[in-house]
């Protein structure tokens, strides 16, 4: 009877360690599975991010944020072209008027041209601003008195082409991207804004390199970016191979595709 009761206790023992076993067990398998449930989920965010074509982001409040301006910038491109279409079919019925009519039928046309909604063709340059190659070789190889934030193209960079163009004579600006499919055309109401590792021109995000591509006298506008203590030489642009200047002998620069509505500002009554 002794002999039995070891034997029973022994089997309770073993069995509530293989019970124990089984609890150890089941958890684990739960974690799996949960894990399993929220690896999926990213991938399926993943893929739902690469289905909007959007730019890969650790946050979703980015990516969420990138799409509602690209679907913004839709709608106004669409009010945009229709406002366009408005303005061409002003100038037909002027083009059959009177005298007075082609006149204001060329004021229209100027004005239209002035405001950047026309495209324009015409000789010029365009001027490539990259990340310089020094970022990829460490602190240890940059040029003396050189700070690592200037290695990068930011958005004053670019506000400072811009300004220099202009006053350079410049009669048409355009700004892209590394995809240079959709310019942005520089007009009045144009920013040049910082925003996390991207820059937005006229509220559309662009990553780098950035091309600028102004129609003028060519040689001008070079002599103005290339002055000693300019713009170039100053920065130091040139030797931190950071900028690329190329002369064309025509192109072409896309009219403005933004919102022109004013909501505050009225135009003064200047009748006596």
């Amino acid at each position: 009877m002794a002999v039995s009761t070891v034997d029973k206790t022994s089997i309770k023992r073993r069995f509530a360690v293989r019970v124990g076993d089984f609890a150890w067990i089941s958890q684990v398998t739960l974690l799996a599975v949960l894990l399993g449930v929220l690896v999926g989920l990213s991938l399926n965010t993943q893929r739902q991010i690469r289905r909007m074509d959007l730019p890969p982001s650790r946050f979703s409040t980015s990516a969420a944020l990138t799409y509602n301006l690209s679907q913004r910038n839709q709608e106004l491109q669409q009010e945009n072209r229709r406002l366009q279409g408005r303005v061409a079919h002003y100038e037909e019925q002027l083009a059959t008027g009177s005298q007075a009519s082609a006149s204001l039928l060329r004021s229209l046309q100027e004005a239209t041209v002035l405001a950047g909604l026309k495209p324009m063709k015409g000789r010029g340059l365009v001027v490539t601003l990259r990340d310089s190659p020094y970022l990829r070789g460490g602190s240890r190889n940059l040029p003396g008195g050189v700070e690592p934030i200037r290695l990068m193209i930011h958005d004053d960079d670019l506000i400072y082409f811009l300004n220099e163009l202009k006053a350079a004579g410049a009669e048409a600006i355009a700004v892209a991207g590394a995809d240079t499919t959709e310019p942005q055309r520089i007009i009045t109401r144009s920013a040049v804004r910082c925003v996390g590792p991207v820059v937005h021109v006229n509220d559309i995000p662009l990553a780098g390199p950035y091309h600028i591509y102004a129609i003028g006298n060519p040689k001008n506008l070079r002599a103005a970016l290339e002055m000693p203590e300019g713009i170039i030489k100053a920065g130091g642009l040139d030797t931190l191979g950071m900028v690329q200047i190329e002369e064309r002998a025509e192109m072409t620069v896309p009219a403005y595709a933004g919102e022109l509505r004013l909501r505050e500002a009225q135009p003064v009554d200047e009748s006596p």
